[in-house]
Formats: structure tokens, C-alpha cells, sequence
């Protein structure tokens, strides 16, 4: 930066899709003096699964330099399907009749020691 004292840079970021089409982006104006360390960071909008592009350029003048990190989203919650409905019903059923059965021998049990005393 030589003899600078003070810059007025400008800071762009976005998030585009592999198309090319800006997702959300955030433009601000940022002061360095003999050094910048920042940290900064972004509401991400609810996306579709699927690789994404960061990017990141700082500006001066005519000067610029830019950045990207290609990342991608993966929801891990999946909504119920069907199958699934159907397996959590049956289970349900399954246990349902098994702590009746084990009841109603457990009572017979109960009865039989009760009638042979």
C-alpha cells in the first residue's frame, strides 16, 4: 500500500447459482488504513439442494480483486413420504397387538394362580 494512509474500498458479495444468476448479494463501502482484517457474514435464503458459488471482490478506483468457493447444499431433512408412513404405522400396530397379547397372558396367568388357590 506504499504511502496510503486511508482507502475507501468498496466490498461486493453474492451467491450465484452454477448459471450464473445472483442468488442475494450485499455491496458496502469499507475503510482501510494500514491493514483490514474483517469478518463478515450473510443471511442465506432457504436453497434448493445443489452447488452454489460464493463470490467475493474488493474494489479501489479502477483497481479490483475477486474470489470464489464453489459450496453445496444438502437438506438433510427429508419430508415423509409414503413408505415411511406406512412402515410407522405397521410398527405402531405390531407393538400395539404384542403389549396386548403379552397383557391378556399375563392376566390369564393371573387368574389361573387365582382359581387354583
Amino acid at each position: 500500500m506504499g504511502d496510503l494512509k486511508h482507502i475507501d474500498a468498496v466490498l461486493y458479495t453474492a451467491i450465484l447459482n452454477l448459471d450464473g444468476e445472483t442468488i442475494d448479494y450485499k455491496d458496502e463501502s469499507i475503510a482501510i488504513e494500514k491493514e483490514l482484517n474483517i469478518v463478515r457474514s450473510m443471511n442465506v435464503p432457504d436453497l434448493a439442494d445443489g452447488k452454489y458459488l460464493f463470490y467475493s471482490r474488493v474494489s479501489y478506483g479502477n483497481i479490483s480483486a475477486s474470489s470464489s468457493e464453489v459450496f453445496e447444499v444438502m437438506n438433510l431433512r427429508q419430508p415423509i413420504t409414503r413408505n415411511i408412513l406406512i412402515a410407522l404405522l405397521v410398527t405402531f400396530l405390531l407393538a400395539t397387538v404384542i403389549i396386548v397379547r403379552l397383557y391378556l397372558s399375563k392376566r390369564k396367568e393371573h387368574e389361573l394362580r387365582k382359581f387354583k388357590k
